[in-house]
């Protein structure tokens, strides 16, 4: 199954989840919800939190999500009715039924709300607790997040969970994370391409502390399975080109290499440009890597390494 179908499945699962949990007290809860909301605007100012907090203690979890409903229908009014304070305090206690509740869904659905009255922090403890429940929005979230305050360690530790839950791009952060950068000194050698080769570091942006190629190549892979290959293969192919991670096996290197080829230019007209990946290509045919030897062959690729800019569009 594709990943993005997987995620809509497992998106309509919990959705389902949640209908299925709440229809029952749909009626008295909102009813609970509007009384303690009356209450609050009648002076009572401790209704709604009060009101709360005896869910909490009574653990009816179904009424979080109903209450949640309730707020955002009557979004308008209940920004400008209710203390920011108090408003805080409804929010934290939802936030942390909803999660009580393993409802990831609806938990994150209180992240408008809260930007609507600028709980940033709030914001930020809520896709905590969805991430925490595996809720892969969340976590994206969470990873961009300490990406932006150069967390590495956090962001790292953020994409390769996202990875396990099937995310492609963060499958393939991580194995660029686990590969470290091999165009350091001590490593160029290793893999063999000019550094002025575009692209030369596949466009990975930073690199884990401890590398682990056998890692980064089992994330590559699956990166390139769950794209149906293209972006992914071309690293997967290099690695199995120099060996890094997994065993030499020329054939299979350029088997991926011909395969991106041809989904890029399934004719190899003289015009086609390949880009980086002509690059094992006319290696490959030069030396007979996984294929016989063919001059022609390279030249071809050679000539079709670097791609002219597009001609510039005139009006």
């Amino acid at each position: 199954m594709h990943i993005k179908a997987a995620s809509m499945v497992m998106l309509a699962r919990r959705l389902a989840g949640v209908i299925l949990v709440t229809a029952a007290c749909i009626p008295t809860c909102r009813a609970d919800f509007d009384t303690a909301y009356t209450a609050y605007l009648a002076g009572n100012r401790g209704a709604l939190v009060d009101d709360l907090q005896a869910i909490v203690a009574s653990r009816r979890v179904d009424e979080f999500e109903v209450w949640r409903q309730a707020m955002m229908q009557r979004l308008p009014p209940f920004t400008r009715s209710v203390a920011r304070e108090d408003a805080q305090k409804v929010l934290q206690i939802l936030a942390k039924g909803l999660h009580a509740a393993k409802q990831a869904e609806s938990l994150v659905l209180l992240v408008p709300l809260m930007y609507r009255f600028e709980f940033e922090d709030d914001v930020y403890k809520t896709y905590e607790l969805a991430a925490h429940l595996d809720h892969l929005p969340a976590i994206l979230e969470l990873a961009k997040a300490a990406g932006r305050r150069g967390d590495r360690a956090t962001q790292l530790a953020l994409d390769e969970k996202a990875a396990w839950l099937g995310d492609r791009q963060a499958m393939y952060q991580t194995a660029c994370a686990y590969l470290g950068n091999f165009l350091e000194d001590g490593r160029r050698a290793k893999f063999g391409f000019p550094l002025t080769t575009p692209n030369a570091n596949f466009g990975c942006a930073f690199f884990h502390p401890k590398p682990d190629e056998k890692k980064a190549f089992d994330w590559f892979r699956k990166a390139a399975l769950a794209e149906h290959g293209s972006e992914a293969s071309i690293p997967v192919g290099w690695m199995h080109l120099r060996g890094i991670g997994t065993p030499v096996n020329y054939e299979k290197a350029f088997e991926i290499f011909m395969a991106v080829a041809r989904r890029m230019h399934p004719d190899f007209n003289l015009d086609d440009c390949f880009g980086f990946v002509a690059i094992p290509l006319e290696e490959m045919f030069r030396q007979g890597l996984g294929t016989a030897k063919s001059e022609q062959n390279a030249e071809y690729f050679k000539r079709r390494q670097f791609c002219p800019p597009p001609p510039p569009t005139t009006r």
